[in-house]
């Protein structure tokens, strides 16, 4: 398995994953909501840590072997569900991490289960980030399909 790889991928996956937190980020700032600031600096932290590794693998070329990439696949997937859980968490809309994370692996595979109760009285920047998450795991299934 090639490490290398799979820096620059993750990299790049968390400078992703960084613009999209910074949408409900910008979306508190706008409807002067509390949560503004926890987007933003979760979304600054992801972007940071990307380009860095990024930038670490920058001419790094090589070829992408089977077991790399089941290796890429699962470390992305398991990355974006441990971010996208921080802002569940740190807003203070899930109390307990497992919570959060059952949510984020929820929007991001799809499923659509969820833990959050009271959907009406939470913050609604969260609420975009939740649709999101499901909106790309939505995605997810379909480029799958497609591909199959």
């Amino acid at each position: 398995m090639d490490i290398r790889i799979l820096i620059k991928v993750l990299g790049g996956l968390l400078v992703i994953l960084g613009a999209l937190l910074c949408v409900p980020g910008v979306f508190s700032l706008l409807s002067e909501r509390t949560s503004a600031m926890t987007f933003l600096t979760i979304a600054l932290g992801s972007t940071l840590a990307g380009i860095v590794m990024w930038n670490s693998q920058r001419d790094y070329r090589a070829e992408l072997s089977h077991r790399t990439g089941f290796a890429v696949v699962t470390l992305c997937w398991v990355t974006a569900s441990l971010v996208g859980a921080l802002p569940y968490y740190f807003t203070g809309t899930l109390s307990v991490f497992l919570d959060a994370f059952f949510e984020s692996v929820s929007g991001f595979s799809g499923t659509g289960a969820s833990v959050m109760t009271f959907l009406d009285g939470q913050d609604r920047a969260v609420l975009l980030w939740r649709s999101m998450t499901q909106w790309i795991g939505g995605m997810g299934i379909i480029v799958f399909f497609i591909a199959i």
